[in-house]
């Protein structure tokens, strides 16, 4: 929590400032070249969970050799997939910067942009293989020193930034910010292994091709698992910025960026799943179902009260956040909580199928979404422009949602159905104070009055249709699932 609230506060507080002083074209420009990164650091998201679960197991049998073996063969894995990342975004960078800025960039030359992109691509493939590393921290439950490192991340990124814009960096004073966003966490994070697990130190260990190829198929399928939740915004971005312009890019980052701040909220309950599962399921199935049954439902209620709030109040905040002139914004942030409502009713069946090693099965769902999503997102953007990118991720998520479910109903060893009472109990409430001036307020203090009331009446009103005590609530939110 303390993480995604220190996300929302820096951005809230930075996002007027950067717009102010670089303008939303530079800073279209920074977010699809940071959208280029987060494309090809794809990799982190698959080998990250797979070291999360091994570590989680052998944790599980209490045996530190087996978390030092599984951590370290992430480490060597991530080395062989880091290596040809750096490798081919340095040697075609201009390519890519040409593909992506066809008309050039406004204030700044393509070879500022291509050193630019050089530059996050080394930094991000070196980010990668730390990361491998401190996912043990994941697989042992101590996801806070994680948290520590995101509020520490973002106090360097926004000093630095301020300092650059004042200075006249231009494009690379938020290059420069987010280097001292990722150098700081990753210190934090390396700090944290070494005071909680001393036995597992740094490195890479021999690994035959049988065994890496194993770990890649795995980690493969947690990537294409994970992969969805980048087109939802990332692809989207470049789309958007061959096809409209930065200025959409702008529009759309921050209607999506409210939403995946909620996403993120909405998503801690259901954090300790993947080890908890990983854990129990073996020895203590019906022990893992309650744990599965508990973090479920508070995700669901989570979810619902944050996303129901995004949809009713975000072109009202918006307004009067930013003023005149990202109106689309708002629009963009009420179709995308959409897609991301359906992304979340996966999310904790996504974990039990990680936990029970069917990885497969959720990568043919995200496979399923990402196919969809592309196409449909590319085509309507074409065609109706910045609305059409919005409406291919709900399209997406919708079909990918749909096919995951049906095949975990007939795969998984324990069927847990998702929650809904709270989204539909949601969805009507919100339906109605939309057409009600409570969700066109004009002014801070009834809109802020307005929101603490709906979240605090919604979130009750969701807990009690979830059969759900509030004391559940605080002991997953204090860590004791």
């Amino acid at each position: 929590m303390a993480g995604a609230a220190a996300s929302f506060v820096f951005s809230v507080l930075l996002l007027p400032f950067i717009l102010e002083r670089l303008g939303p074209a530079l800073y279209g420009t920074w977010l699809t070249v940071s959208a280029l990164i987060a494309v090809g650091a794809l990799a982190d998201g698959g080998i990250r969970t797979e070291v999360a679960r091994r570590v989680a197991a052998a944790h599980g049998s209490g045996t530190i050799g087996d978390v030092q073996v599984a951590v370290r063969s992430g480490v060597t894995v991530m080395c062989l997939t880091a290596v040809p990342l750096a490798t081919f975004g340095t040697i075609f960078a201009p390519a890519l910067t040409r593909l992506v800025f066809p008309d050039g960039v406004a204030g700044s030359s393509g070879g500022d942009v291509t050193m630019l992109l050089r530059l996050m691509v080394v930094v991000t493939a070196a980010n990668l293989v730390v990361s491998a590393h401190v996912a043990a921290l994941r697989g042992v439950q101590r996801s806070d020193v994680e948290v520590l490192a995101q509020v520490v991340g973002w106090l360097c990124f926004a000093v630095t930034l301020v300092l650059g814009v004042f200075g006249g960096w231009g494009l690379w004073s938020l290059a420069t910010a987010q280097l001292a966003s990722v150098t700081a966490a990753a210190l934090v994070q390396l700090w944290g292994m070494r005071r909680l697990l001393p036995g597992v130190s740094f490195g890479v260990r021999k690994m035959g091709r049988r065994n890496v190829l194993a770990y890649f198929a795995l980690s493969v399928l947690a990537l294409l698992s994970q992969v969805s939740d980048v087109l939802d915004s990332q692809w989207d971005k470049l789309v958007l910025s061959r096809f409209v312009g930065p200025e959409a890019v702008t529009a759309f980052h921050i209607g999506t960026m409210l939403v995946l701040q909620a996403k993120v909220i909405a998503v801690l309950p259901m954090g300790p799943l993947l080890a908890g599962l990983s854990e129990l399921r073996g020895d203590r199935p019906e022990e893992a179902r309650a744990l599965q049954e508990r973090l479920m439902k508070a995700g669901a209620v989570t979810a619902a009260t944050v996303l129901g709030a995004v949809v009713l109040f975000a072109p009202a905040v918006l307004s009067l956040w930013l003023g005149p002139g990202y109106e689309r914004a708002g629009t963009v942030a009420r179709i995308f909580a959409v897609a991301v409502a359906l992304n979340l009713v996966a999310a904790p069946i996504a974990f039990q199928a990680f936990a029970e090693g069917h990885h497969r099965l959720t990568a043919w769902g995200a496979a399923l979404n990402m196919a969809v999503n592309a196409v449909v997102s590319l085509v309507l953007t074409i065609q109706v422009g910045l609305y059409g990118a919005v409406i291919g991720s709900v399209v997406g998520n919708l079909l990918g949602t749909a096919v995951f479910l049906l095949a975990a109903r007939r795969t998984l060893s324990t069927w847990v159905p998702p929650p809904w009472r709270a989204g539909v109990l949601t969805t009507v409430v919100v339906s109605t104070l939309a057409l009600s001036p409570v969700g066109h307020l004009g002014s801070w203090w009834p809109l802020v009055s307005a929101g603490c009331g709906v979240v605090a009446t919604l979130g009750v009103a969701c807990l009690w249709v979830e059969r759900l005590s509030f004391r559940d609530v605080l002991a997953v939110a204090a860590g004791r699932p």
